[in-house]
């Protein structure tokens, strides 16, 4: 009798690249790594206007033309920070939550993430949760 191969561990490590949405040149990439007590968000945004505050989190979907499996990963914890740019249109992220993750019933992976103007307002940039 063979013995069943150990669980595999949930990740402790994700990226997003952010590509952009069709007429913008706002991209970026974030790095996610779950602590013990919180999980960290990492990474720079490009392509933004000088010095404007701008939204990043968690959506549904991504682009308004995208098929409807862009919002698979829908539901769960929202999370949205401001971000702004400087005077050359970049902007970091530096950010810690308790409230998301990248285990259990509310993991981040496969979540979209988006870079707007504000909460509400279009994608100029869109991506992915990816775990190694």
């Amino acid at each position: 009798m063979k013995t069943p191969a150990p669980p595999v561990p949930p990740p402790t490590q994700a990226s997003i690249t952010l590509a952009p949405a069709k007429g913008s040149k706002v991209a970026g990439s974030i790095t996610i790594v779950q602590g013990d007590d919180d999980t960290r968000l990492t990474g720079t945004v490009t392509g933004l206007k000088k010095a404007t505050s701008y939204a990043f989190g968690k959506v549904d979907r991504c682009f308004a033309h995208k098929a409807d499996d862009d919002s698979k990963r829908s539901g769960g914890v929202g999370y949205f920070i401001t971000i702004k740019s400087d005077a050359k249109g970049g902007a970091a992220i530096s950010d810690a939550s308790a409230v998301i993750h990248l285990d259990g019933p509310q993991s981040l992976v496969g979540a979209i993430f988006v870079v707007s103007p504000s909460v509400s307002g279009s994608a100029l940039a869109c991506g992915r949760v990816v775990a190694p």
